[in-house]
């Protein structure tokens, strides 16, 4: 699979250390199977999320995206839903 996730990372400073982040994402997926064409998927959504720390500290962030897809092979659309849990370090 290849992404392309275009992103615009936004965020607000509560205190010098702490700050809260959203970023809006559009991911464009190309999937395939060997020996098949490729088939392209789009998922709209975005992150949330809240980091401890300045130059370096912790982040938690909880990612949701919806997408639709219409496979060649029954041109049936198929929704899709994502979501991911995140925890970790920054430096």
């Amino acid at each position: 699979a290849i992404d392309v996730v275009p992103a615009l990372f936004m965020d607000y400073k509560i205190t010098k250390l702490f700050r809260f982040y959203a970023v809006p994402k559009m991911i464009s997926r190309n999937v395939s199977v060997s020996g098949q064409n490729g088939e392209s998927v789009y998922y709209f959504g975005g992150s949330l999320g809240m980091k401890w720390g300045q130059d370096s500290g912790v982040f938690v962030e909880y990612t949701m995206l919806q997408g639709t897809f219409t496979p060649s092979s029954n041109n049936i659309e198929q929704d899709l839903a994502l979501s991911q849990f995140a925890a970790g370090f920054f430096f």
